[in-house]
Formats: C-alpha cells, sequence, structure tokens
C-alpha cells in the first residue's frame, strides 16, 4: 500500500517518505522498510516520479502550515493536498516559504505529468510511473499487477491497477536532482556538497520581462550599461519548468565527449514541449566536432582560459566554456532536457513576479555574491584563478536557489538574437521563444571577467555568434 498522508522528500539524490500533521520525518528509504512488510521506495534513480510513484505517494489530506520543519531541505518539497491544490516550498528572501495554487478553480487536478515530469495541474488524476511503470513488477509490492498509476478512468489508483504497472517504467528519468547521463558515476557530492546534475522546479506565472524605467529593476545613475534592446518592459507567461541548478561543468561535459561517437540529436530533439519547431535539426550537424579528438580541439579556443582538460584534472566541477550554441544544444538533449529559452532563464534570474534586478535582489554585486570582475583569487589582474568552481557564491543564489545565474560564466539560451524582439512578436508572450534564423544567440548571465556591476542584472541581453566557442560563455539545460 502507499500512505495517503505524505509526500515525497528528495534529499541529495535520494527519496524519502516524510509524513505531514506532526508525524515522524523519515532519514531513508530504509526507514520505510526494514521489519514493515511495506514497499522500499524507489532509490536514488526512481526520483519524484519516478519508479513506484504514484499519486497517492504525492497526497496529503491536509495542507502543510510551513516549511520551516524541514530546514535546508525545503527546496525538496511538494506535493498535492486538500483535494487539488498543489504545494511547494521555495526560498524568498532567504525564508523558506510555503506556496500553492489551486487546480481545481482550473477545472483540474493536481498530479504528476509523466509527460514533462513534473507536479502540475494536469487533465484527469495523472499518473506518476506512466501507464506502464512500477516499481515491483508484476508480482506486487508497490506496483499492481496491470495498472498503472492513472489507470483506465483517471483515478488515482486506476480501474485495476495500483501504483505501477506490470512491465516497469519510470514515467521521466532526468526530474528533480536526479541524475541524467552526464552524472553517471558521481557521488552525488562533486558539486558543494550536491549533485551536479540538480535541477530546480520553477513554479511559471507571469512576470515584467525586460527593463523597466522606474521600477525594482531599473537602471540607477551610473549604471554603464543599460541597452535599448531590453525595452520595452512586457509582460510574459512562462509554465512550470526545471532549470539546472548549476551551470554544466567540465566533469558532466566529460561524458558527453567520452561517449561520442559521431551521432548527433535527431530533427526536432530538444524542442520545447509548448513551442513547436525548436528542436534540433539535421542541417546543424556539419557544424559539429566528428570525433573525440575534434571535441578536445574545438574545446580549447583561448590560449589561457579553457576549462576543459583532455584528461581529469582540478577543473572538473568548473563550468564547461568554449562551447557553441549547437554544442550547449545538443549536450542538453543528450541528457535528457533541453536549452532554456530566454523568457525562462530570465524569469528565474528575476524571481518571476518579484522582478529583481539581480538574482539575488537589489543589493549591488560584490565578491560574496558573484564571480566577475576577475576578483575571485583575489589578486590584481584576470587570470584563469578568476574562473570559480559552480556554486562557489551560495549568497547570491536566485529565488528557487539557482547559483551562478549572475557571474562566472555567460550562459547560452535557446532563443536567436532580434534586438527588436520585445517590440515585436515577443511583445506577447506566452511561452514563446524567438528562433528564426540568425547568426548570433542570446546569452544571458554577467561573466568572471566583466567589470561592471550593471552587466550582471538579470534583464542584460547579450549575443555571439551561434558557431563559435568563447571563454566567457557556458550553459545550464532545462527541463
Amino acid at each position: 500500500m502507499w500512505y495517503r498522508n505524505s509526500f515525497l522528500l528528495l534529499v541529495e539524490g535520494s527519496v524519502v517518505l516524510a509524513w505531514v500533521g506532526g508525524c515522524r520525518l523519515g532519514e531513508s528509504p530504509d526507514d520505510f522498510s526494514k521489519g514493515t512488510g511495506e514497499p522500499k521506495e524507489a532509490g536514488p534513480q526512481g526520483g519524484f516520479g519516478g519508479s513506484g510513484a504514484s499519486n497517492d505517494s504525492i497526497r496529503c489530506e491536509k495542507t502543510p502550515t510551513g516549511c520551516e520543519p524541514f530546514g535546508g531541505h525545503g527546496e525538496r518539497l511538494f506535493g498535492c493536498c486538500d483535494g487539488d491544490l498543489r504545494w511547494w516550498c521555495e526560498p524568498v528572501e532567504g525564508i523558506w516559504t510555503l506556496r500553492s495554487e489551486d487546480c481545481g478553480q482550473k477545472g483540474l487536478n493536481c498530479g504528476y505529468d509523466a509527460k514533462e515530469a513534473m507536479l502540475r495541474c494536469v487533465s484527469g488524476a495523472g499518473g506518476a510511473g506512466g501507464a506502464t511503470g512500477g516499481a515491483s513488477g508484476a508480482t506486487g509490492g508497490a506496483g499492481g499487477a496491470t495498472g498503472g498509476a492513472g489507470g483506465a478512468t483517471g483515478g488515482a489508483g486506476g480501474a485495476t491497477g495500483g501504483a505501477g504497472g506490470a512491465t516497469g517504467g519510470s514515467g521521466g528519468s532526468t526530474i528533480y536532482g536526479v541524475p541524467g547521463p552526464s552524472c553517471e558515476g558521481m557521488t552525488g557530492k562533486e558539486c558543494q556538497g550536491k549533485n551536479c546534475c540538480s535541477s530546480i522546479l520553477v513554479p511559471g506565472g507571469v512576470f515584467p520581462m525586460g527593463r523597466s524605467e522606474n521600477g525594482s529593476d531599473a537602471c540607477s545613475v551610473g549604471m554603464q550599461y543599460c541597452k535599448t534592446d531590453e525595452q520595452p518592459e512586457h509582460d510574459v507567461t512562462v509554465s512550470d519548468f526545471y532549470l539546472d541548478e548549476f551551470e554544466v561543468t567540465v566533469g558532466r561535459f566529460r561524458k558527453f565527449v567520452d561517449q561520442f561517437d559521431g551521432t548527433l540529436p535527431s530533427d526536432g530533439a530538444g524542442e520545447h514541449p509548448l513551442i513547436p519547431g525548436t528542436g534540433w535539426h539535421s542541417t546543424w550537424n556539419h557544424l559539429m566536432p566528428s570525433s573525440k579528438a575534434d571535441w578536445q580541439s574545438h574545446l580549447k579556443c583561448d590560449p589561457v582560459y579553457p576549462t576543459w582538460r583532455d584528461t581529469k584534472g582540478d577543473t572538473e566541477q568548473h563550468p564547461i566554456n568554449c562551447v557553441s550554441w549547437f554544442d550547449a544544444f545538443a549536450f542538453c538533449v543528450w541528457d535528457g532536457g533541453r536549452l532554456p529559452t530566454e523568457a525562462e532563464w530570465e524569469y528565474a534570474a528575476v524571481g518571476g513576479i518579484d522582478n529583481r534586478l539581480y538574482p539575488w535582489g537589489s543589493v549591488e554585486p560584490s565578491p560574496q555574491l558573484a564571480v566577475f570582475d576577475c576578483q575571485y583569487d583575489g589578486k590584481t589582474g584576470c587570470s584563469f584563478a578568476d574562473i570559480a568552481k559552480v556554486g562557489s557564491k551560495p549568497a547570491g543564489a536566485g529565488r528557487w536557489g539557482h547559483k551562478d545565474l549572475a557571474g562566472n560564466m555567460v550562459e547560452w539560451v535557446l532563443d536567436v538574437y532580434d534586438e527588436g524582439w520585445y517590440s515585436a512578436e515577443g511583445n506577447k508572450c506566452n511561452n514563446c521563444a524567438s528562433f528564426s534564423e540568425g547568426e548570433s544567440s542570446v546569452c544571458r548571465g554577467g561573466c568572471w571577467s566583466y567589470v561592471e556591476p550593471s552587466w550582471l542584472r538579470g534583464a542584460v541581453r547579450l549575443s555571439f555568434s551561434s558557431v563559435h566557442g568563447l571563454f566567457p560563455v557556458g550553459f545550464r539545460c532545462a527541463r
């Protein structure tokens, strides 16, 4: 059976069953299997909505009253309560805060969307493991013999089934804190004690994209980098998505290069689920390296500043740089993700409706908050030592916990650069992206070598040639 008064908690890649309403919080998956005869929770590869998860396993009968009891694990908490109320915890000004959305008011149900691999408002009851998913297979345990989480008629257990089906399937493999193939074989502690593949839910909403004249994100007197392509400010709608907590590291990219056999994404791969036509084009294939040896040469775009090493060294937790837009796109597809749109990236960087000037708020950038101005090594002048390992400035994290959204590396996003996008098609944006033909792609976030603090603002738009890798530029993936 599954416990109805419970929700799932992911702690450093392990799934833990937690109790609502003053009962105990499990310390490990084994707490719920030893000597009880109950099914053991899915392990680190299962993740939320992974093998054996069901709508029952993410439901509780009463919405939690706060996030504080769960301390530093608040970002791992979310569930469905009080009918169809979707809830989650997120950091607001450093305090874990309870958020919720009433799916019932929209004529929807709170459940796990297996197609998009996230908890959200869905049609019907949804299904965590999909039609063929199950932790224990045909013999019972967590999964029933024939049913699926959604079942035939849309109930939490379905018409005949339990939490899983007969033949097994995870319902999503690269979701919320669960390693993609780029983290296979890692300990899960490499990036500031966390999994380098950690991916954080960004709850969707409407926000004012771009720069205002007089609002919280306006350029103040003395700011030197405030371009007209950041205006006009305009309302944009973004749906729920997951965004990597950290910039993609050298160690993660090495897994991609090591397995590379010349196979590139298929046409349409990496397409945004709500923006048709934004997937890979086979006409791009000739722009990519064709062998591992080509990659090793390709990733050395500068005599001094590339983070790539042909053999493992002390840069494995540094952000990869010298990658082109096409390289970043192909990696994200291979790793089970995609490039975030420009709107999604800014939404995460400014905290959505908070519309922050910088990811952390309105305080001017400093060496305590961001890696910029060649200050990281504490010495005068720029050197390779001014490039930091990912997540080195946790005090500068964004609203939802993403690191290095300002500083360390500028990041590729999905969009082709269009200086007038905000005044044209992009002015009325509901999950949109600029994806017409163009030679330059958009980059976001400040760089380790940028001197002027205003470059680190969340609204700043940059562009570089899509085909060239540069030493200030890295990326992260959305899911």
